[in-house]
């Protein structure tokens, strides 16, 4: 199916979903997904990458495992970040009265399908 295709399908199926992208840890965006283009993508995807390596180091200092999701919370934005594939992962960027459940389901589910493209 392709990663803009998935993407898209994320996006349009979460209540309050703004964008969602493909990141390596590097930061950059592999494919990204934002129906009005109102998202800086490549910004979102630079600064997520940090937050998610950051939480990996900590959890792998602390011998708990790695990161399954990353749930971000601002007044301004709700970010879930799911790892697809070794160096990579999902980000799934959500006004702040987003449905964070449904994002988190959406996300879950369409992880195989992702890795599959990897």
């Amino acid at each position: 199916m392709g990663f803009l295709e998935s993407l898209r399908r994320m996006v349009e199926a979460v209540p309050g979903a703004m964008a969602a992208a493909v990141v390596g840890t590097d930061g950059l965006v592999v494919e990204g997904y934002t129906p009005h283009g109102s998202v800086d993508l490549q910004v979102h995807g630079a600064e997520m990458a940090t937050a998610m390596n950051a939480v990996s180091k900590a959890m792998e200092a602390l011998q708990q495992g790695e990161v399954e999701e990353l749930t971000v919370r601002t007044g301004q934005a709700l970010a879930i970040l799911r790892p697809v594939a070794a160096g990579y992962f999902t980000l799934l960027l959500l006004h702040p009265d987003g449905n964070l459940g449904k994002g988190r389901f959406v996300l879950r589910r369409a992880t195989p399908e992702l890795s599959k493209e990897f």
